[in-house]
C-alpha cells in the first residue's frame, strides 16, 4: 500500500501541478489504495508469493543431494 501510495501522489504531482493541484494528494491516494486499489495490491502480492514458492522449490530441488544408485 505504500507503493501505490507515493507512486499515486507522485503521478498526482506529475499531471495536476500547478494549475489543479488537489487539497491534500496523499490522503487521497492513501484512500484510493486503500479502497478501489486494495484487491489489485492483494492479487498482485498473491502472485508474487506463488513465485517466490516456486522459485525457492526449485532452487531446493536443484541443490538436493539426490541418491545415486550403482
Amino acid at each position: 500500500m505504500v507503493h501505490v501510495t507515493s507512486a499515486g501522489t507522485l503521478s498526482t504531482w506529475y499531471f495536476l501541478f500547478p494549475n489543479s493541484m488537489p487539497e491534500n494528494p496523499t490522503m487521497k491516494a492513501a484512500k484510493r489504495a486503500a479502497t478501489t486499489s486494495f484487491g489489485s495490491i492483494c492479487l498482485g502480492s498473491l502472485i508474487i508469493a506463488i513465485i517466490k514458492a516456486i522459485r525457492a522449490l526449485v532452487s531446493s530441488a536443484h541443490s538436493f543431494d539426490w541418491p545415486t544408485t550403482v
